[in-house]
């Protein structure tokens, strides 16, 4: 009985049953095996639908209903395991409330023979319980320690005082009862052990119970039959505790194995949304690997690993649409049905439930109103089997068999292929460095000894927090004056932790006119994503403007790609330009007339301005345009970064956001200038998945694109705009050179650095993706 058992369907599947349970209560003598049973069930799908609401008034009914229970039957283990479970639910931070919780919890263990199946869960769940109890006694309280020893007292069943360390060793023993009662769940068992024993450790300094607790870990990370996710999770900390023991080559071998797991943390199969949950609780990952792998000697693999821990969904996204026109060459039928399902599978907004077909293959529609009860959930179980039964057609067919499933070629140079190096950038908890590869094949890692990930990501939250300041309208000149201070002294970290460092070791020493610079491409993990490398200054008046041209990439693989992009005939290339200078709803925008006029010019560009840039119109015309340039409100969304958008004319009804633009297939792409707020810009655990909107254009086709970290100013973007384009122009009435859009990117910032050298964060935000 312990957890509250699945329940098929939706909520309404549950409300259903809870309704029915509470009718059979109501109809069971007083005092029967039947009242009980019933109150028991009750109580726990009660539970269920608390765990998935959040519903404070079924967690009280749960434990009104598990009380009936234990009255029915005060020797009932199961009637005690329930409320046992309950009044844990119930206890929060409540002490007294938690005691009694793990009382009965004790009780029922009591009561419960050891062969009975749920013995090991009971187990588990009771030593759980212990060190929950144990940390709140370890974390800071406003009471003292005389005050926190008195929580501790006497429990009704176990007359004795308990210490945080003795919690920690009774955790210890169930679990290890536990894991000799229960071997169908022992990888479970084991990694919820090593836990235990990895507190215990911390407790009493001990190697070996670490060294146990490694061994759990291990044990779990190993098991194949357990879940994806919880593999990982024991790998990643079996690497974390290998590497605190200096084991190096042990910690990356674990680490790899943590890494090789991640694509089934988001098999394509989830929603977006929970796609990027499962990859939110591994952030860092990628970084602690690339470091291990620095300091065991092996700088191929901790490039190969720092590719492979990031911008998964990206290369998930990007290896369907490249199989999927194979597969439309072989089968073009199987392909529509491929394509079809992948829509339904990442329908954003709106539910999937059965009805008249829209798509002519499945009996499926999208409806905005609530749907039919308890049909969202069957619908995508019968989404994802009918996915699962498409690629098992597809690996049917001759030369398909590893279709979405190829592992990255072995052989494959780990450079791109540009015309320059590229420093991979990472900070961990076991060190920051730079991997610098050379177009020659040659790895060069460089060990950044000030960058740490604690120092990181304080700056970067410093960072953030100035820009935020920045951005207010009702703001004091003391505020911002303080504010512009912290971007300054961060350019300065950046440059003495960084950039100084990775500049030295390339030998881009001298400062040299725009079009003599050398190229430098970087490709940030973790919190330095948010920050403006390119911008990077020292206190002595160094810039790292006046030594290298940058541009940025998520992944070397991503800039691979770009590169076979950029390789292609881009003389014809026709402009669109879009432009929002008024926007409802929104502040107006007068100098995206600027940007127009500019662009008019300039060029033979064809504009959709106002009114007249729909969603629609927008999609439609972008096929038939090689270079495209927005001037409108950018809207980054942190919570759900995939819904990022440009706010068009209907941006109200239907925003353009990076899952929209990211499922065009553009060949005609060649440059796209985003002159928007933080269309680079991406915060939080999914710092690594690189999920913004410059990303989804060049994922789109385009293979350069210009974007910006934060929001930027009306009056400065125009001139930023007309300064770029005006490099971009090969000649009088010239074609422009898209190739140089790094180059003139760069000569337009540099002119604005000079300009304003005190407000770093009027011109830093700008920055160039792409070959």
């Amino acid at each position: 009985m312990w957890p509250p058992p699945e329940v098929g369907g939706g909520l309404s599947d549950l409300d259903e049953a809870i309704t029915v349970l509470k009718t059979a209560v109501e109809a069971a003598p007083l005092g029967s095996e039947v009242r009980t049973r019933s109150c028991i069930a009750l109580a726990l799908h009660l539970l269920l639908r608390y765990e998935r609401t959040a519903a404070e008034e079924d967690l009280d009914q749960a434990a009104e209903f598990s009380l009936r229970a234990v009255e029915s039957a005060p020797e009932s283990a199961d009637a005690l395991t329930t409320r046992a479970h309950t009044l844990f639910l119930r206890a929060k931070d409540d002490d007294a409330l938690t005691d009694e919780a793990i009382d009965v919890a004790w009780q029922a263990l009591e009561r419960t023979p050891l062969s009975s199946v749920t013995y090991p869960e009971l187990l588990r769940a009771l030593a759980f319980m212990l060190t929950t109890k144990a940390l709140r006694v370890l974390a800071p309280s406003t009471v003292g320690p005389r005050a926190r020893r008195r929580r501790l007292r006497d429990w009704p069943r176990v007359k004795k005082r308990y210490s945080a360390g003795l919690l920690v060793l009774k955790a210890q023993e169930l679990l290890e009862d536990a894991v000799r009662s229960g071997p169908d769940n022992y990888p479970v068992y084991a990694a919820e052990l090593g836990d235990v024993l990895l507190l215990h450790a911390t407790l009493r300094k001990s190697r070996r119970v670490q060294d146990h607790a490694a061994s759990c870990f291990r044990t779990t990370a190993l098991s194949e039959f357990t879940r994806p996710a919880l593999r990982l999770s024991a790998a990643q900390r079996w690497g974390q505790l290998l590497a605190v023991t200096k084991d190096w080559n042990g910690a990356t071998d674990a680490y790899a194995l943590a890494i090789d797991l991640l694509p089934q943390l988001a098999p394509r199969s989830l929603r977006r949304v929970d796609q990027e949950h499962g990859l939110s609780t591994v952030s860092g990952l990628a970084a602690d690997a690339a470091a291990c792998a620095v300091r065991a000697g092996r700088p191929v693999d901790a490039v190969r690993l720092l590719e492979a821990g990031r911008g998964v969904l990206w290369a998930q996204e990007l290896e369907e649409r490249d199989e999927s026109t194979r597969l439309r060459e072989r089968a073009p039928h199987l392909a529509n049905r491929f394509e079809q399902l992948r829509e339904l599978l990442d329908h954003p907004g709106t539910d999937m439930v059965p009805g008249p077909a829209t798509t002519q293959s499945f009996g499926w529609r999208a409806v905005s109103d609530p749907p039919i009860p308890g049909a969202v959930a069957d619908a995508r179980r019968r989404l994802t089997d009918g996915w699962h039964t498409v690629l098992a057609e597809i690996r049917a067919l001759p030369g398909f068999a590893d279709f979405l499933s190829r592992p990255e070629q072995e052989g494959m140079p780990l450079h791109p292929g540009v015309d320059g190096p590229v420093a991979l950038l990472s900070a961990s908890a076991h060190g920051g460095s730079a991997l610098l590869l050379h177009p020659d094949g040659h790895i060069d890692p460089l060990p950044l000894p000030l960058l740490t990930d604690r120092s990181t990501t304080e700056k970067a939250s410093e960072f953030l927090t100035a820009l935020e300041i920045l951005h207010q309208p009702a703001v004091s000149l003391r505020e911002q004056k303080a504010a512009q201070d912290t971007v300054r002294a961060t350019l300065a970290w950046l440059w003495t932790a960084v950039v100084g460092p990775v500049l030295d070791r390339l030998r881009f020493t001298e400062a040299a006119p725009t079009h003599l610079l050398p190229r430098l491409w970087c490709s940030p993990s973790g919190p330095l994503a948010c920050f403006p490398l390119h911008a990077a200054m020292s206190d002595s008046g160094d810039r790292a403007l006046d030594r290298a041209v940058f541009s940025y990439t998520s992944t070397t693989r991503a800039l691979r790609r770009t590169q076979a992009l950029s390789q292609l005939p881009d003389a014809d290339a026709r402009v669109l330009v879009v432009a929002m200078p008024e926007t409802p709803g929104e502040p107006p925008l007068p100098a995206a007339r600027d940007e127009v006029q500019s662009l008019v010019c300039l060029t033979d560009a064809t504009e959709l301005i106002g009114s007249a840039a729909t969603y629609d119109a927008v999609r439609s015309a972008l096929p038939s345009y090689g270079i495209v340039h927005f001037a409108c409100h950018g809207r980054y969304d942190s919570a759900h970064p995939t819904e990022s958008r440009l706010l068009l004319h209907d941006y109200q009804t239907r925003p353009l956001t990076v899952r929209d633009v990211s499922r065009l297939h553009l060949p005609r792409a060649r440059l796209a200038y985003l002159s928007a707020c933080s269309t680079a810009s991406f915060s939080g655990a999914l710092m690594d998945e690189a999920i913004h909107l410059s990303a989804a254009f060049q994922s789109a086709g385009f293979p350069q694109v210009i974007g910006t970290l934060w929001p930027v100013a009306d009056a400065i973007a125009a001139e930023v705009c007309e300064a770029t384009y005006t490099r971009l122009r090969t000649s009088q009435g010239g074609a422009l050179d898209i190739g140089q859009a790094a180059r003139a990117l760069h000569g337009a910032i540099q002119e604005l650095s000079d300009r304003y050298p005190a407000t770093p964060s009027l011109w830093a935000a700008y920055l160039h993706v792409g070959p």
